[in-house]
Parts: structure tokens; sequence; C-alpha cells
């Protein structure tokens, strides 16, 4: 399989939405909260007005 991490991560967010992606005795954080924030922060350049590949 050729996927990306971000593939990957929003394939197993599909397949469990509430299983622990990461967890640690102060938190714990689902896939579908995984793939939520990454979909927040990837939007961020294109709100700003970047291109794709842009510095």
């Amino acid at each position: 399989m050729n996927a990306t991490l971000p593939e990957l991560v929003r394939a197993r967010a599909r397949a469990g939405p509430g299983a622990p992606a990461v967890s640690t005795p102060g938190a714990r954080i689902t896939y579908r909260e995984l793939d939520e924030w990454s979909e927040a922060v990837a939007r961020r350049p294109a709100a700003s007005g970047r291109a794709t590949g842009s510095r």
C-alpha cells in the first residue's frame, strides 16, 4: 500500500472513529479527533490565500 500518513489516518478514522489514536495518562485523542484536527490544520494555508507548495 502506497498511502500517505493523512490517508492512513482518515481510513482508520472511518473504520473505527472512537478508537484511541494517541493515549497518555492525562489525555486521549480518538482517530476521529485526529482526523478533524489534521483537516483544520491543512485548511489554514488555503484560508489565508496561500497556494499549494508556497512558503
